[in-house]
């Protein structure tokens, strides 16, 4: 019987047939992939931060990358700070721009700064350093003059930085070396820097970018009167605090409600779920049109193919062999390769989201490190293996049950014909 049925009777038919489930696999194995990695990748770089709570401007999103300024920031810290339920850590930060000129290749543009005040900062895990060491002082001494005295003190300017990667490479620069800093492209005060510390960003990723004390550049910038934040992180002793600190912003007794939005690390991914659960919704159109496609084209080949055997299957029946018994070697013989078809597309799919993952981490420079918009874990394997043994099922079911039902005399003469 196997003989019969085997496949090299018809090598280009059953190619084409592990082919489409192959074609098919492949893209379900994508399409599930593509929210799995989203929602995964999220969760690792919030973990990695560690803020519980964002504070952030109202109605800003708190992952976007250029975040809008406001004023009063250290006034809305030290309202948090002084509620019923401050944070254990805190870090306030001024995202702006500032020019660069690197005295070695006479180089001026425009680069994104983060202004952060260093030993805060340092309880939280966007910027890894990874070449050199973090500031060398543990303060913000520009700022705290500034706060306690009003008075503006350039002589207490650390002139200490840490860049990005990506803007050492760019800039041929590296630990040690100076660039310089100003507020304009001409006419502005320069501000010689050393260079510190090489860092990575979770969250800009592979972009170029420079850390500063926080107080030095608000000096730069001229924004020290209005005393201007873009974003607080705030990491709390425990769950209930959080969910009281919320509370607490939402009611009256916190001024700056509609200032700031206050957003715990499960908003944000909440946030991302409900924008992964549509890529779901359009990830199950697009299943369900492959799966439709597949069956309807596996079930045609495998019919033209056994109808090429309707001599061979009526000279079985005609010495003994039972309809459920030719049905069941049918269905065997069609299953296994259909199956064997969504095995080799499930392999050739894992391959291509890991080499996706690697084009677009080196591609897209926004994208944050060690981030990847496809992920393939045991639920992904198990539902794309599931997607194949239906397809497998119903391609080889209904081909079989027909010609098992055929009377053999009526086959006997088709062939004949």
């Amino acid at each position: 019987m196997f003989l019969l049925t085997h496949p090299r009777r018809n090598p280009l038919r059953w190619s084409l047939v592990i082919f489409a489930i192959a074609s098919s696999i492949i893209l379900t194995t994508m399409m599930i992939s593509l929210s799995a990695g989203i929602r995964e990748s999220s969760d690792r770089t919030l973990d990695r931060i560690g803020a519980d709570v964002y504070v952030v401007p109202k109605d800003l999103n708190p992952l976007l990358i250029n975040l809008q300024r406001f004023d009063q920031g250290g006034s809305i810290l030290d309202a948090i700070r002084s509620s019923p339920y401050p944070p254990i850590h805190f870090s306030p930060r001024s995202y702006d721009t500032l020019f660069i000129n690197s005295t070695d290749l006479n180089k001026i543009s425009e680069i994104s700064v983060y202004g952060v005040v260093p030993e805060m900062e340092e309880n939280f895990g966007q910027f890894e350093v990874i070449s050199g060491q973090w500031f060398n002082t543990d303060n913000d001494p520009v700022r705290e003059e500034y706060r306690s005295t009003g008075i503006v003190r350039e002589d207490l300017f650390t002139l200490e930085v840490i860049i990005s990667s990506q803007l050492s490479r760019n800039l041929g620069v590296d630990v040690g070396d100076t660039i310089l800093l100003s507020s304009r492209i001409q006419g502005g005060d320069e501000f010689s820097y050393r260079i510190d510390g090489i860092y990575s960003d979770m969250l800009a990723g592979h972009g170029e970018g420079i850390l500063i004390h926080l107080g030095e550049l608000q000096m730069i910038k001229g924004t020290h009167i209005q005393d201007t934040l873009t974003e607080i992180l705030l990491k709390m002793d425990g769950r209930d605090d959080v969910e009281q600190l919320i509370q607490w912003s939402e009611s009256d007794q916190f001024i700056f409600g509609g200032v700031v939005d206050l957003h715990t690390r499960g908003d944000i991914l909440g946030e991302l779920y409900g924008f992964t659960s549509l890529i779901d919704g359009f990830s199950a159109i697009v299943i369900t049109i492959s799966i439709l496609v597949s069956l309807t084209f596996l079930t045609v080949i495998l019919m033209i193919s056994i109808k090429g055997m309707g001599k061979e299957l009526a000279m079985l029946r005609a010495i003994g062999f039972s309809r459920w018994s030719l049905m069941f070697h049918l269905f065997q013989e069609s299953f296994l390769n259909t199956f064997l078809g969504g095995i080799i597309g499930l392999i050739f799919g894992v391959m291509v989201v890991k080499a996706l993952n690697s084009l677009l981490s080196e591609t897209m420079e926004q994208l944050p490190t060690g981030f990847e918009l496809f992920s393939v874990d045991v639920v992904t394997l198990l539902f794309v293996i599931m997607i194949f043994t239906v397809i497998s099922t119903g391609a080889g079911m209904v081909p079989a049950l027909i010609s098992s039902l055929k009377d053999p005399s009526e086959a006997m003469r088709g062939e004949s014909r």
